[in-house]
Protein backbone atom coordinates (compact mmCIF):
# COMPACT_ATOMS: atom_id res chain seq x y z
CA UNK A 1 0.00 0.00 0.00
CA UNK A 2 3.05 1.98 1.04
CA UNK A 3 4.12 1.85 -2.82
CA UNK A 4 0.91 2.38 -4.60
CA UNK A 5 0.88 5.82 -2.38
CA UNK A 6 4.39 6.05 -3.51
CA UNK A 7 3.26 6.46 -6.94
CA UNK A 8 0.10 8.22 -6.17
CA UNK A 9 2.19 10.90 -4.91
CA UNK A 10 3.54 11.29 -8.60
CA UNK A 11 0.44 12.71 -10.07
CA UNK A 12 -1.85 15.78 -8.78
CA UNK A 13 -4.82 13.50 -8.62
CA UNK A 14 -6.65 10.03 -9.00
CA UNK A 15 -8.42 11.05 -12.27
CA UNK A 16 -4.62 12.17 -14.02
CA UNK A 17 -2.84 8.50 -11.98
CA UNK A 18 -5.58 6.39 -13.77
CA UNK A 19 -5.42 8.13 -17.14
CA UNK A 20 -1.90 7.48 -16.97
CA UNK A 21 -2.32 3.72 -16.07
CA UNK A 22 -4.98 3.53 -19.31
CA UNK A 23 -2.26 5.06 -21.34
CA UNK A 24 0.18 2.45 -20.31
CA UNK A 25 -2.02 -0.34 -20.50
CA UNK A 26 -0.68 -1.41 -24.29
CA UNK A 27 3.17 -1.59 -22.57
CA UNK A 28 1.61 -3.72 -19.27
CA UNK A 29 0.08 -6.11 -22.01
CA UNK A 30 2.99 -6.63 -23.88
CA UNK A 31 5.17 -7.06 -20.89
CA UNK A 32 3.12 -9.65 -19.75
CA UNK A 33 2.89 -11.40 -23.14
CA UNK A 34 6.74 -11.70 -22.99
CA UNK A 35 7.43 -12.89 -19.26
CA UNK A 36 4.65 -15.34 -20.59
CA UNK A 37 6.71 -16.22 -24.00
CA UNK A 38 9.69 -16.10 -21.68
CA UNK A 39 8.03 -18.55 -19.10
CA UNK A 40 7.24 -20.92 -21.94
CA UNK A 41 10.75 -21.28 -23.93
CA UNK A 42 12.34 -21.77 -19.86
CA UNK A 43 10.54 -24.75 -19.62
CA UNK A 44 10.67 -25.86 -23.53
CA UNK A 45 14.68 -25.64 -22.81
CA UNK A 46 14.21 -27.36 -19.32
CA UNK A 47 12.43 -30.22 -21.77
CA UNK A 48 15.58 -30.43 -24.18
CA UNK A 49 17.90 -30.47 -20.98
CA UNK A 50 15.68 -33.85 -19.38
CA UNK A 51 16.76 -35.47 -23.01
CA UNK A 52 19.60 -38.27 -23.13
CA UNK A 53 20.99 -37.03 -26.21
CA UNK A 54 19.95 -34.88 -29.46
CA UNK A 55 18.32 -37.90 -31.29
CA UNK A 56 15.63 -38.12 -28.87
CA UNK A 57 15.05 -34.27 -28.59
CA UNK A 58 14.06 -35.15 -32.67
CA UNK A 59 12.02 -37.91 -31.87
CA UNK A 60 10.03 -35.89 -29.37
CA UNK A 61 6.64 -34.25 -31.62
CA UNK A 62 6.28 -31.89 -29.10
CA UNK A 63 9.37 -29.75 -29.63
CA UNK A 64 9.24 -30.50 -33.59
CA UNK A 65 13.33 -30.17 -33.35
CA UNK A 66 14.33 -30.40 -37.05
CA UNK A 67 16.94 -28.90 -39.20
CA UNK A 68 16.03 -25.38 -40.75
CA UNK A 69 16.19 -25.60 -44.15
CA UNK A 70 14.93 -22.21 -46.37
CA UNK A 71 13.21 -22.64 -49.74
CA UNK A 72 15.41 -20.00 -51.10
CA UNK A 73 18.31 -17.62 -50.47
CA UNK A 74 16.27 -15.04 -50.07
CA UNK A 75 13.96 -16.53 -47.59
CA UNK A 76 17.16 -17.32 -45.37
CA UNK A 77 17.22 -15.59 -42.72
CA UNK A 78 20.85 -16.51 -41.67
CA UNK A 79 22.74 -16.43 -44.86
CA UNK A 80 25.08 -13.49 -45.16
CA UNK A 81 25.55 -13.49 -41.53
CA UNK A 82 28.79 -14.89 -39.34
CA UNK A 83 26.51 -18.17 -38.63
CA UNK A 84 26.20 -18.75 -42.09
CA UNK A 85 28.20 -22.04 -41.98
CA UNK A 86 26.31 -23.53 -39.30
CA UNK A 87 23.78 -26.03 -39.62
CA UNK A 88 20.23 -24.44 -38.04
CA UNK A 89 17.75 -26.12 -36.50
CA UNK A 90 14.55 -24.75 -35.14
CA UNK A 91 12.19 -26.28 -32.48
CA UNK A 92 8.83 -24.98 -31.86
CA UNK A 93 8.23 -23.74 -27.62
CA UNK A 94 4.47 -22.82 -27.85
CA UNK A 95 1.98 -23.51 -30.46
CA UNK A 96 2.48 -20.37 -32.97
CA UNK A 97 6.68 -19.72 -31.90
CA UNK A 98 9.30 -21.30 -33.04
CA UNK A 99 13.30 -20.86 -32.31
CA UNK A 100 15.96 -20.71 -34.72
CA UNK A 101 19.84 -22.05 -33.55
CA UNK A 102 22.46 -24.34 -34.14
CA UNK A 103 24.38 -27.32 -32.25
CA UNK A 104 27.93 -26.59 -30.88
CA UNK A 105 29.01 -29.63 -28.80
CA UNK A 106 26.24 -30.66 -26.17
CA UNK A 107 24.91 -27.29 -26.37
CA UNK A 108 22.23 -25.53 -28.25
CA UNK A 109 23.29 -22.09 -29.50
CA UNK A 110 19.90 -20.29 -29.39
CA UNK A 111 19.89 -17.18 -32.10
CA UNK A 112 16.30 -16.13 -33.25
CA UNK A 113 12.81 -16.82 -31.76
CA UNK A 114 9.93 -16.26 -34.07
CA UNK A 115 6.28 -15.16 -33.33
CA UNK A 116 4.14 -16.14 -36.25
CA UNK A 117 6.36 -18.86 -37.88
CA UNK A 118 6.41 -17.30 -41.57
CA UNK A 119 9.61 -18.35 -41.93
CA UNK A 120 9.55 -21.61 -39.54
CA UNK A 121 6.73 -22.75 -42.35
CA UNK A 122 8.76 -22.57 -45.45
CA UNK A 123 11.83 -23.92 -43.89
Amino acid sequence: MERIASLYGQFRSVDEFLKSLEANLQCFKLVRSQKEEYLLLLGTLDKFERHESWESIGLDDGLEYKKYTPASDEEDWFRNSVYSNQTMMKFRFSRRMRCFGYRKGNRFRLLRIERDHKKSNKG
